[in-house]
């Protein structure tokens, strides 16, 4: 994957203007037990992440298929806020 794709960014009244990540639906749940956090940070203006649930979805399915991607619901958010409350400790 190229590293010079253009950034999408996302202004957020609490954090200001930052580059947006597309997360799974699941992460975007402000309340409840975290949900585990798998972040793909490898191109800086591309970011994205996901929860454990959805990684074991993509697992089975070998790969990002129609069935996982009806899924795990993608939304555009700002990845830091996400990774604080959704990181699991081992």
């Amino acid at each position: 994957m190229s590293t010079d794709i253009e950034p999408m960014y996302i202004d957020c009244g609490k954090h200001g203007k930052r580059v947006a990540a597309v997360v799974c639906g699941h992460l975007v749940k402000p309340e409840g037990e975290p949900l585990g956090f798998i972040e793909n940070s490898s191109v800086p203006n591309d970011l994205q992440a996901w929860c454990y649930q959805c990684e074991a979805v993509f697992e089975e399915e070998d790969g990002m298929t129609e069935d996982s991607e009806s899924l795990i619901k993608c939304q555009s958010y700002v990845l830091t806020v996400t990774n604080k409350q959704h990181s699991i400790t081992m």
